[in-house]
């Protein structure tokens, strides 16, 4: 592959020259295309977004409801930490995939317990979560 380098000189004359890539400059060209790509697929949610996300998968939307609802007027520090967390959770301006994680990765007992008898290991699974998010993401475009 030929890669043109155009730029003023300091005449003021436009100078383009050319060069072939090494093998090493061709794979560093393509890990960094793939990077964007994937970049892309994980990008930050808005708000709309990511309440879309939860409509779409059920299953987290109704996990994500169920806690609201239980832990309402329970009095208790923890109970209040938690509820303060999805509160503030469901306000941000815009919604990290990384973080979306970490907040489930917090609350997946929690939310187990919620639904005894009931497996969640995959709904809420890391794999889950981001491919859901992976599909909100193409669902409404980059």
């Amino acid at each position: 592959m030929t890669s043109f380098i155009s730029r003023v000189g300091d005449d003021g004359v436009r100078v383009t020259s050319a060069r072939v890539l090494s093998e090493d400059e061709l794979a560093d060209k393509a890990r960094r295309a793939e990077q964007s790509a994937v970049a892309l697929q994980i990008r930050d949610l808005s708000p709309a977004e990511f309440r879309g996300m939860l409509a779409s998968e059920e299953l987290l939307g109704d996990v994500w409801d169920a806690m609201r609802a239980d832990l309402k007027g329970k009095a208790d520090t923890a109970s209040k930490d938690m509820r303060f967390a999805l509160a503030a959770n469901r306000s941000k301006d815009f919604y990290t995939l990384a973080g979306t994680l970490k907040m489930v990765g917090k609350f997946r007992s929690y939310a187990q317990s919620l639904y005894p008898g009931t497996d969640l290991t995959d709904g809420l699974s890391d794999a889950t979560i981001t491919a859901a998010w992976k599909e909100t993401v193409a669902r409404v475009g980059t």
